[in-house]
């Protein structure tokens, strides 16, 4: 019998490091307006309306 797995965290992305400025624009900033369009599902790279945390960093190129 298999049991689940359960795996929880946090993950963070940031527009700039710690020791580095962010700048914005109006409404938004370049990078806010990148992350809501993979969070709304354009970064999905399994097309199918899901933005995985590493659809996400293919995105972004991280």
């Amino acid at each position: 019998m298999l049991s689940a797995i359960y795996i929880s965290g946090r993950v963070v992305v940031a527009s700039s490091r710690e020791d580095e400025y962010s700048y914005t624009g109006q409404p938004h900033s370049a990078f806010t307006d990148c992350l809501v369009e993979a969070l709304q599902g354009k970064a999905a790279v399994n097309k199918d309306g899901y933005a995985r945390i590493l659809d996400i960093a293919i995105r972004f190129d991280l």
